[in-house]
């Protein structure tokens, strides 16, 4: 099977497209989107639900959107944790 990993290039502007990924690999959509899914757990692949297409960053520009949404996600995930203790602690405490 061709490694989908070395179809997706390199830098946004030169971004493959979901079809021609599923033509050069061989692959229907629920397929090549499992394998997609698969390659992200390693990798950072970036696409666009606009524009269309999938790319590996190629720049730090390129990197930041996902690296500010993924700290954003943590801080929120953060303070959901420290209620969810403060929540616990409240219970605990109401048990006694």
């Amino acid at each position: 099977m061709i490694n989908v990993l070395n179809l997706i290039p390199y830098g946004e502007n030169n971004r493959i497209s979901k079809k021609e990924l599923m033509a050069k690999t061989k692959l229907n959509e629920q397929q090549l989107m499992e394998e997609i899914q698969k390659i992200r757990k390693d990798n950072i692949i970036l696409s666009d639900t606009k524009k269309g297409g999938y790319w590996r960053p190629k720049t730090i520009k390129e990197l930041m959107p996902i690296y500010v949404q993924t700290v954003k996600k943590l801080k929120e995930n953060g303070e959901l944790y420290n209620l969810i203790l403060k929540e616990r602690d409240l219970i605990r405490e109401r048990g006694k």
